[in-house]
């Protein structure tokens, strides 16, 4: 009876995760591709620009979309005097318009604050300008959120933690026999906690991104009901958190009332591990060029990775490995079990280090980035932190290994008999989990930082086609923004006065996809702007035509190349790091063919007679 329950429970489990992830698919089908954070490309005036005494708007372009009513803009002299203003724009473009009072002459700062339509994340910057004098040195802190740092590092921890409980607690565990009931126990008991935290730090994120200052309750919480139901970001992360549920559910029945239930351990894992695809595809790599399925995935592989290795190892340390003060009094066989952690951490290690390499290449443009950026430099820092970990992991394997042991024996000698005897093995096991804990720090700040490349593509200067006709001095700019082309166009009279007031501006665009004509919209006095479908690689042209009442049309004509993304973001460090990966990869094939040869149920069994230390023989 138990047995068809829980194949019915299973069956349950799998079809509604079938239906989560078609859901899923749904939503990654129409989201368009982004292109960086919510980050400023550019702005009128520019950072440090000086602009006429009474100027009376502000344009900022970013390089994503926007959720406009969950942002805000502050515009404010050095002393704090805020100026007031209407913020024009529409939801979900990536260009915002600033209304206000002709600006007397002085220095002024705009703070801003916006929340991504697409991948979710919120930015804060500053642009400070002058009118009619150079602008004055100003203190151009935005005071930013700690808050969402701390909640990504916890929401991150609790996912490793819930991972490493999840894996260790079945056959690894299981290797302590009868007496290591008590250790399977606390191991569950720290699932349920860590899998509660993940639930709790989703409900959390979505309300703290829509937060501000002074903000009242109801727009507040009509704002992040809108983020979650009107953006990809906010449906994606809304399935991670049906997952997480499903996940928190199944740990829950895993080993209530006493009873140890395998189909529940492995549902909890599945829902886990789909929870930890859906914030994949909600998080960087959907800033990614071309297809991002790949990258998801990879992301996602790293993440699961580092919860069998990271989480796993501060589980054991955590509920396994006797406190100082407090030595354990249990007779439990503790080789066996270190042994079977250690097959499982070796293999994802590996893929940590592959899947890190990878996205490396895929986030950072090139080797000066990882030192110039912050991005790149918590990219440097985490690798040198999972090497430290690696070391520690060999000697570590040497102390359960006996099989290990004697070959590194015939290599080197007895050099490191004293660490094949155990000497040492807590401390370095707990050193090694702390460096672990350090390294999941830097990764959390990684989540929380635009990557190097998005700060690339973002300060990437575009070049205007300026041109003198007809006694008008026109600037014609095609922008990328994501899966369409932005086009701008500026008019500014350069002889006085002119026969014709302007009635309009129209681009024909001519490619290898074919011709159209794109009738712009005037946003200001001389700027006009527009939209069209995302240029196809290949040789473009554009005739700008500048309609005048009554007199003949200006023209002007300009030509561009417009470059594949993916092929542009094929860099020398992508092609090394993806080649590193795949050396990996093939090692770590090689290794699991290699260890299924050998016969591991013998093996092991000799091993655990001949090496039956307890707990507190292999921990002293």
């Amino acid at each position: 009876m138990s047995r068809h329950r829980g194949s019915r429970t299973g069956r349950l489990l799998a079809a509604g995760l079938a239906a989560l992830f078609l859901l899923a698919g749904l939503v990654l089908g129409v989201a368009s591709p982004a292109s960086a954070h919510s980050e400023v490309v550019r702005s009128d005036p520019p950072p440090g620009g000086t602009v006429p005494v009474g100027r009376a708007d502000i344009t900022l372009w970013y390089g994503e979309r926007i959720n406009l009513s969950s942002s805000s803009f502050v515009l404010r002299t050095p002393e704090g005097l805020r100026v007031t203003g209407e913020i024009a724009g529409v939801e979900g473009d990536e260009v915002v318009r600033l209304t206000v009072p002709p600006l007397d002459r002085g220095t002024y700062v705009l703070e801003w604050h916006t929340l991504s339509m697409v991948d979710g994340h919120s930015t804060s910057g500053v642009l400070v300008f002058g009118v009619g004098m150079f602008p004055a040195s100003v203190d151009a802190s935005t005071g930013s959120r700690p808050d969402l740092t701390l909640l990504t590092w916890f929401d991150l921890g609790a996912t490793l933690l819930a991972l490493g409980a999840l894996s260790v607690g079945g056959s690894v565990l299981a290797r302590a026999g009868d007496p290591g009931e008590r250790m399977r126990a606390r191991v569950r008991s720290s699932a349920r906690l860590a899998v509660l935290a993940t639930v709790y730090a989703g409900v959390l994120t979505p309300l703290l991104k829509t937060w501000q200052w002074g903000m009242p309750l109801g727009i507040w919480l009509d704002q992040t009901l809108s983020t979650l139901a009107a953006t990809s970001w906010g449906w994606l992360w809304s399935l991670r958190e049906v997952a997480l549920v499903v996940a928190a559910v199944a740990v829950w029945r895993w080993g209530s009332r006493g009873a140890d239930r395998p189909q529940a351990r492995r549902a909890a894992l599945v829902a886990l591990s789909s929870a930890v695809v859906l914030r994949a595809f909600a998080g960087h790599s959907g800033t990614l060029p071309g297809v991002t399925v790949p990258a998801a995935l990879l992301g996602a592989a790293h993440v699961i990775a580092a919860g069998v290795w990271a989480g796993g190892l501060v589980i054991l340390a955590a509920r396994v490995l006797p406190r100082r003060r407090e030595p354990t009094v249990e007779a439990v066989p503790m080789a066996p079990v270190w042994r079977a952690y250690s097959a499982r951490a070796a293999a994802a290690s590996t893929v940590l280090l592959a899947t890190g390499l990878y996205q490396t290449g895929r986030y950072v443009p090139g080797m000066s980035e990882l030192v110039d950026t912050r991005y790149g430099l918590a990219v440097s820092g985490k690798v040198v932190l999972v090497l430290l970990a690696l070391g520690l992991a060999g000697l570590n394997t040497l102390a359960v290994n006996p099989g290990v042991a004697a070959t590194v024996r015939e290599r080197v000698g007895g050099r490191l008999d004293r660490v094949a005897r155990g000497r040492g093995f807590a401390r370095r096991v707990r050193v090694e989990a702390w460096v672990l804990v350090v390294s999941v720090l830097l990764a959390g700040i990684l989540t929380s930082l635009p990557t190097a490349r998005e700060r690339a593509e973002a300060t990437r200067p575009t070049i205007p086609h300026v041109v003198n006709v007809d006694g008008l001095f026109v600037t014609f700019e095609a922008i990328p923004a994501g899966a369409s082309t932005r086009l701008e166009t500026k008019i500014r009279p350069v002889t006085m006065p002119q026969p014709a007031p302007l009635a309009g501006v129209d681009v024909i665009l001519t490619g290898p996809s074919g011709t159209s004509t794109i009738p712009l919209t005037q946003v200001e006095s001389g700027t006009f702007s527009g939209r069209t479908a995302g240029l196809t690689p290949g040789r473009w042209s554009a005739e700008v035509h500048v309609r005048r009442s009554g007199v003949l049309d200006a023209v002007t004509l300009s030509a561009w190349t417009v470059t594949s993304p993916t092929v542009a973001d094929v860099t020398p460090l992508r092609v090394a790091t993806s080649g590193l990966a795949l050396f990996l990869v093939a090692v770590l094939l090689l290794g699991v063919r290699r260890f299924r040869r050998r016969s591991g149920d013998a093996q092991d069994g000799r091993d655990a007679d001949s090496d039956d230390r307890t707990l507190e023989e292999i921990a002293s």
